[in-house]
């Protein structure tokens, strides 16, 4: 739209000197200076900032009035290239820190953007400081000069556009692939994105011989919450429950749900002893925390298994079967309990065999704890 704007005031703008048109002339700059005012505000909302619509309009005035004013003085054609040239290029210095005030999130293609709209600034401000200081009429070089200053700011016009649109792709494939790694109901990570953490976390382990910890958290009855609810006053407790596991665990720990009320979460570089502990934590902030659904209130359990990841215990499917085994002992066992399996496993559980039985062999241990 700026592009369509500042492209029409152009157009304008040639007709008003082929033809000698004052009003003509004059309309056109003021399209090319809202052409700037909606590239400014298109970058605010792109940034996710709120766009200062009311401030263009104070702008589009002021410089309307500077100009029709200045057409009853004797200096018009000066004052117009330098009310002109100076509005458009300090839009554009707003437009670059705009882009560059937050570092955290620059990208190359934002930055490019940026760098063109200065250079436009800077070619604009030359060019009318050229044109009104300059002897009239203007000698050859220095109509060379203009002409090239003018061709220049063409240029960095058509670059920075290019450079929006890289923009725009950009993140819109960054938000594609974050709507792939992310549960849409709860907004953690979902199965894909835990996998493939989990398989590179493990890697790092394995490396600088760490050992990663597991937890699988599973709401307890939540049938029975889904058929007093429904589903989707279960979806809001999931969505509850979800934003206090977060609020548990350390900035680099990693949430996600892997199934309907299931979620896991990876621990890394946590020692079996860390691990249990904010297990613990997890657990007793759930069962605390009241909820509330269509005015009733009531509070949500969960059971958790626990591992500690070992060299020994081999990928990440036998150490999540650990886990879930660890779990449902803890919910045949009662519900609302910590069920870890201690870290002197040398094997994993056998095809078929529950965590109860495993508990008799001497190659696992499991360890509970809850009310």
């Amino acid at each position: 739209m700026a592009s369509l704007i500042g492209g029409l005031g152009g157009l304008t703008l040639c007709v008003g000197e082929f033809i000698s048109a004052d009003n003509a002339i004059t309309v056109g700059n003021l399209l090319q200076i809202l052409g700037f005012l909606v590239a400014w505000n298109g970058i605010r909302r792109f940034f996710e900032r709120k766009p200062l619509w009311w401030t263009c309009i104070l702008v589009m005035a002021l410089c309307a009035g500077i100009l029709v004013f200045s057409r009853l003085a004797s200096h018009f054609e000066d004052t117009r290239i330098i009310v002109i040239a100076g509005t458009e290029a300090l839009i554009a210095l707003v437009c670059v820190h705009e882009m560059l005030k937050r570092p955290s999130a620059l990208h190359m293609t934002t930055a490019a953007s940026a760098f063109a709209m200065f250079a436009q600034a800077a070619a604009l401000v030359t060019g009318a400081l050229i044109m009104v200081l300059a002897m009239k009429p203007h000698s050859p070089r220095v109509m060379v000069l203009e002409n090239s200053l003018l061709l220049m700011a063409v240029m960095t016009t058509i670059f920075w556009n290019f450079g929006f649109l890289a923009m725009v792709v950009s993140k819109l494939q960054r938000r594609l692939v974050h709507l792939a790694a992310t549960d849409e109901l709860t907004g953690v990570a979902n199965r894909r994105a835990f996998v493939e953490s989990a398989n590179r976390e493990r890697s790092r382990a394995n490396r600088d011989s760490t050992s990663p910890s597991l937890l699988i958290i599973d709401v307890d009855n939540f049938k029975l919450i889904n058929d007093i609810h429904g589903h989707v006053g279960g979806d809001r407790i999931l969505a509850n429950i979800s934003r206090t596991i977060s609020n548990c665990l350390r900035p680099y720990d990693l949430l996600a749900r892997i199934g309907g009320d299931e979620f896991c979460v990876l621990m890394p570089s946590t020692s079996y002893t860390h691990a249990m502990a904010a297990a613990e934590r997890i657990r007793k902030a759930i069962e605390t925390r009241t909820l509330t659904w269509n005015g009733k209130a009531f509070n949500a359990t969960v059971s958790i298994g626990v591992v500690t990841w070992t060299p020994e215990m081999g990928g990440l499917l036998q150490i999540m079967s650990l886990a879930d085994a660890a779990l449902y002992d803890g919910k045949r066992t009662g519900r609302n309990r910590v069920v870890a399996v201690q870290p002197d496993i040398l094997h994993p559980f056998p095809t078929g065999q529950t965590a109860a039985q495993a508990d008799e062999e001497p190659g696992a241990k499991i360890e509970k704890s809850g009310p």
